[in-house]
């Protein structure tokens, strides 16, 4: 049975919407985030890679779980240092993750 509100969809007509919203809106937004993410981690952007920043959170990936116990205590200190230069982030939120 059809649902007539609400028919089905093409998934051509589906797909862009779909990519724009898992894309980076914004390429320079995203340098600046990393830029600054670079600028207050000092030595420990080495073992670290940004994931992603989506409504105000940004997603760091760690590559150990004792560079991830680092990082949370570190976290309202990075948090204050990146706000400096890129007030849109209001989150940090670290992962372990094998892409480091």
């Amino acid at each position: 049975m059809v649902d007539k509100k609400n028919p089905p969809r093409l998934l051509q007509d589906l797909l862009p919407q779909v990519i724009a919203r898992i894309q980076c809106v914004d390429p320079a937004r995203q340098v600046s985030v990393e830029a600054a993410w670079r600028k207050v981690a000092g030595q420990d952007p080495k073992g670290t890679r940004i994931g992603g920043f989506r409504d105000g959170t940004l997603l760091v990936h760690v590559d150990s779980p004792a560079r991830l116990f680092v990082m949370r205590m570190r976290r309202q200190t990075l948090l204050s240092g990146i706000q400096k230069d890129c007030p849109e982030v209001i989150n940090i939120v670290f992962k372990i993750g094998k892409d480091t």
